[in-house]
């Protein structure tokens, strides 16, 4: 029996320093509390456009190729003016005009013939959302397809086209009937039969 109580006694000990080493407490409970939820944050208000400008025809915004319709801060039916660099052959696209509104600007605009690959101004509008955005290809950019989405994004040019110049007009030639009728002239290089037919005596 002597033998067993110091072995007991440091098992005791050695028991109770683990305890308080895993973590334990006082009153030997050791569930911690629960993490308490944090409160769901109100919704941001919608950003300005990061484009410079005002949107509008004479301070148009000014994009990249990676510039898209969200950007464009207003309500269906509004519409800016937006000023796109060359080269927007590959950005983000779906559908086939409409386009989803997170469509790229310009890349939208390239694909619906609003301006050449060269860039140029574009006026771009916040319209309503689709069931369904077809894919396509047209001057040399692709669209993908995507199913339905909120709104959607409009693109045409943003300067008018000139009209071609009218053609000239022509008199219509004048009919048989309206010429001028001409002077009867008499034949020329004949001679006249003298009037009995015979010789002279």
């Amino acid at each position: 029996m002597r033998m067993r109580l110091p072995l007991l006694a440091l098992t005791g000990t050695t028991m109770l320093a683990l305890a308080l080493a895993c973590g334990g407490d006082d009153d030997g409970s050791s569930a911690s509390a629960a993490p308490t939820p944090s409160a769901p944050s109100a919704p941001s208000a919608p950003s300005a456009p990061s484009m410079a400008g005002s949107g509008t025809k004479a301070d148009p915004y000014v994009a990249t190729c990676s510039d898209n319709g969200k950007e464009l801060t207003g309500s269906q039916g509004d519409s800016f003016y937006v000023t796109c660099p060359a080269n927007c052959t590959t950005g983000s696209l779906w559908g086939t005009g409409p386009y989803t509104r997170d469509s790229s600007i310009c890349t939208s605009a390239v694909h619906a013939g609003a301006i050449a690959a060269s860039g140029g101004l574009v006026k771009a509008s916040i319209l309503a959302g689709q069931e369904n955005y077809a894919a396509g290809d047209a001057n040399g950019v692709s669209s993908h397809s995507w199913p339905s989405y909120d709104s959607s994004l409009g693109v045409e040019p943003g300067t008018a086209k000139v009209a071609a110049p009218a053609a000239p007009a022509v008199a219509p030639e004048p009919t048989k009937e309206e010429l001028p009728s001409r002077p009867a002239v008499a034949p020329t290089g004949t001679r006249p039969l003298p009037r009995g037919g015979g010789r002279g005596h």
